[in-house]
C-alpha cells in the first residue's frame, strides 16, 4: 500500500473548494504546509492508502483534475510517499537503511541539486559501523537512526523512518513536487521495488563510494535529450 502527499499551489481558493467537493477524492485529506506560502494557496494533498491499479488509476485522476484547474508545483514543493511497513522486522529497517545508503546518490542524481543540498530530504547519515551491530528489536533500529550523526531533524531525510512510529510506514521525501502523471508513477515503483527488496534479500553490498557518479549520470541525461530534440 501506498499514501502520497503531493504538495502544490491552487489558483484561488474557489476553485481549491471545487475540488475538494469532487465525490472522487472524498477520501482524501488536505492541509496547510509550513514550507509553503500559505497567502498564495500553498497545500498538501493526503490521498488514501492504496494499491496496484486502482492506485494508478486514482493518481491520474488526481493529477489529471489538479493540471485542468491550473494547478501549479513550484520547485519548493515536494513529493512525498508513505509505504506500509507494517510488517517489517528490525533486519528488514536494516536492510531498508542500507539500501538507500547505497543506491540514494542515484535518486538524487535523478532530481533537482536542491533535494540533497537542501534541509528538507537530507542523505541517510549512518556509517558502515552502524550496519555492524544487530538490530533485534524496533527500538534498537530507532535508537541508531536517531543518532545526532544521522543530521539535525530526523524527520527531514529523503527516508524517513520516524513515520514508522505514527503511521506504520516509511515515508520518503526524495522527490521534488511535480503533477506529471508518468514521473510519481515511475517514482513510486522505485519505491514498492525498493520496500520489496528489503524485504526479501538477506544482505547488501555497500560500496564505497560512486565515484563522480552524478556528473557522469547528469552528462548522459543531457546527450540524450539533445539527441532526441535533433531526431525532432
Amino acid at each position: 500500500y501506498l499514501g502520497l502527499e503531493i504538495e502544490v499551489y491552487a489558483p484561488d481558493d474557489e476553485t481549491l473548494r471545487d475540488v475538494m467537493a469532487d465525490p472522487t477524492f472524498a477520501d482524501m485529506g488536505i492541509s496547510l504546509d509550513g514550507s509553503l506560502n500559505s497567502d498564495s494557496y500553498g497545500i498538501e494533498y493526503k490521498t488514501p492508502p492504496q494499491q496496484g491499479d486502482l492506485f494508478a488509476t486514482w493518481l491520474r485522476a488526481l493529477t489529471t483534475t489538479l493540471n485542468h484547474r491550473s494547478y501549479r508545483s513550484h520547485t519548493d514543493c515536494g513529493f512525498h510517499v508513505h509505504a506500509d511497513a507494517r510488517t517489517f522486522t528490525p533486519s528488514q529497517f536494516r536492510t531498508l537503511i542500507m539500501l538507500a545508503r547505497t543506491y540514494e546518490r542515484v535518486w538524487y542524481a535523478m532530481l533537482p541539486k536542491r533535494r540533497q543540498t537542501g534541509t528538507w530530504a537530507l542523505p541517510v547519515g549512518l556509517t558502515r559501523t552502524d550496519f555492524d551491530q544487530s538490530w533485534l528489536t524496533p527500538q534498537d533500529v530507532f535508537a541508531h537512526w536517531c543518532k545526532p550523526k544521522n543530521g539535525h531533524g530526523i524527520r527531514y531525510h529523503g527516508l524517513n523512518l520516524t513515520a514508522f512510529t505514527r503511521w506504520q510506514t516509511v515515508e520518503w521525501r526524495y522527490h521534488h513536487g511535480t503533477l506529471n502523471t508518468e514521473i510519481l508513477l515511475l517514482w513510486c515503483r522505485i519505491v514498492a521495488a525498493t520496500m520489496d527488496a528489503a524485504q526479501t534479500l538477506d544482505s547488501v553490498k555497500i560500496p564505497r563510494r560512486f565515484r563522480g557518479f552524478e556528473q557522469r549520470f547528469r552528462r548522459l541525461l543531457w546527450c540524450r535529450i539533445v539527441a532526441a530534440a535533433r531526431e525532432a
